[in-house]
């Protein structure tokens, strides 16, 4: 394995496990009236990137830098909370089993 590929291996796993339980629990409880979605945000302003640049995790951190390289701007936590209040409203009781991501664009590029 290369190095990008083991560093961010468990991680990846990780968010595309959370993906089939988010479906899931959607489909199970759906009938009960219980919604399931997933939020998956880009960069986000939080202490993670200075945690990494202080010796945190060197490896996340080389990895992270490469990624942001394309420099999509980071994703505003205020706004996620917004969308996530909005998403448990009943404006939002259509939605279950959703992947919203909300990443200034990243993964379209």
């Amino acid at each position: 394995m290369t190095e990008l590929t083991s560093i961010g291996c468990a991680y990846t796993a990780s968010k595309h496990g959370l993906l089939g339980v988010t479906r899931n629990t959607a489909a199970a409880y759906a009938k009960q009236g219980i919604r399931c979605n997933a939020v998956i945000p880009g960069g986000m302003a939080t202490n993670i990137g200075s945690a990494m640049a202080q010796g945190v995790n060197q490896s996340g951190y080389g990895l992270m830098s490469k990624l942001m390289a394309l420099d999509p701007g980071m994703v505003d936590v205020d706004k996620i909370g917004k969308m996530c209040v909005w998403m448990s409203s009943d404006d939002a009781s259509f939605l279950t089993g959703a992947e919203i991501t909300a990443d200034n664009g990243f993964t379209s590029a």
